[in-house]
């Protein structure tokens, strides 16, 4: 990831801002796994999504001619 990062900036794996850039990728990841645990909990305690306003009008009355 640090290698695909760099190269986005147009710089290569010699650079020397490689290091730099594995240490802000591991405490980003490190920030996710973290807060991965409190929002999992979130997730599943709403149970209460309104499908109906994910999906076009359209595909609801396709849907609902199948049925």
């Amino acid at each position: 990831m640090a290698g695909c990062r760099l190269a986005s900036k147009g710089k290569s794996l010699a650079d020397s801002s490689f290091q730099s850039e594995i240490q802000s990728i591991r405490s980003f990841l490190a920030m996710q796994r973290n807060n991965s645990g409190s929002s999992s909990n979130a997730a599943s305690r709403d149970e209460s999504i309104n499908t109906h306003s994910l999906v076009s009008p359209r595909y609801h009355k396709k849907y609902k001619t199948k049925q």
